[in-house]
């Protein structure tokens, strides 16, 4: 515990960030002080939101080291695999077998037994408003905002920006595009904080896409194209990341709405066309007739390809 209490120490100095921005919601500041100082074992779980808030990629499996601590990771990894096989009922038990045991016992434990409800609710119940309502319990569970007071503001760790992300999706999803996009806003002022060396690719790249969205449908190009350019940097450190195409099939259009009046197009022109045509193969492996089609049709049209 001493030399992981000094590495948490080392890098939040280095990003000179205050110790509460750290430990808030989290921890008590007594415990973190035990924790930096390497005099208390803090539990796994709660280890690993410590480290990831401060971008320090840990694996979560390699720190099980009592019997309880890997029982509440086996019901985890459970739960999440009977979803994905839609074995509801087992998902069900598993749910409210961990709910009973652990999920009262710490804020970061609860937010894992919220994120189960909403998921349940999402998946077996296609419930999206109740579902959006546990991902909002666990997000504020360990989360909270103050604008006022910015720099007192904690991190947030993967998991916490990913719940974050899917809250904006759900609100998408079920049409309160303008909460949607608030909540997304309000998401980026805080991103800035954040240690430049992180595990938070993935959910850093669809913040900046989906903003880059809402900025297209206002016709603000340029900072549309910001955006998307900040997404597709983040792309090569992605994993299962599931929106590609849509990010090269915007960049395409964006490109177009920049430069096609301009004397710039004919430089331009081919980097636009690239990017429609890796968008095509994207949605061709993921069998998106409807956007392939339109893909063709415009590049026949305005490009003079007859056949991609």
């Amino acid at each position: 515990m001493d030399k992981i209490g000094q590495a948490v120490k080392t890098v939040r100095k280095r990003y000179h960030l205050k110790a509460k921005q750290v430990y808030l919601g989290v921890l008590s500041q007594s415990a973190y002080q035990k924790l930096e100082n390497g005099v208390q074992e803090i539990r796994p779980h709660i280890l690993d939101v410590i480290l990831s808030r401060l971008g320090i990629v840990c694996n979560y499996v390699g720190m099980l080291i009592s019997n309880k601590d890997f029982k509440i990771y086996y019901i985890e990894e459970e739960y999440k695999r009977s979803l994905i096989e839609e074995d509801y009922i087992a998902a069900e038990q598993l749910k409210d077998r961990f709910i009973k045991e652990y999920g009262l016992q710490d804020n970061v434990l609860r937010q894992k037994g919220y994120i189960m409800e909403g998921d349940f609710a999402y998946r077996k119940e296609k419930n999206l408003k109740k579902a959006l309502e546990w991902y909002n319990q666990a997000f504020y569970c360990t989360v909270s905002f103050d604008a006022k007071k910015k720099e007192e503001m904690q991190l947030f760790s993967k998991e916490e920006l990913k719940l974050s992300i899917r809250i904006a999706e759900l609100l998408m999803e079920i049409g309160e595009m303008e909460k949607a996009e608030q909540h997304l806003w309000e998401i980026k002022s805080y991103i800035t904080i954040f240690p430049k060396k992180s595990d938070k690719a993935n959910e850093e790249a669809k913040l900046y896409y989906y903003l880059a969205v809402f900025l297209f449908e206002r016709k603000e190009y340029q900072e549309v194209w910001d955006y998307l350019e900040k997404s597709a940097a983040l792309l090569s450190r992605m994993k299962g990341f599931t929106i590609q195409g849509d990010l090269f099939f915007y960049r395409a259009r964006t490109l177009e709405a920049l430069y096609q009046k301009g004397n710039e197009w004919n430089t331009v022109k081919n980097k636009a066309l690239r990017d429609f045509i890796t968008a095509y193969y994207v949605y061709e492996f993921q069998e998106n007739k409807e956007k392939c089609d339109w893909i063709q049709e415009h590049v026949r049209e305005n490009y003079e390809w007859q056949n991609i």
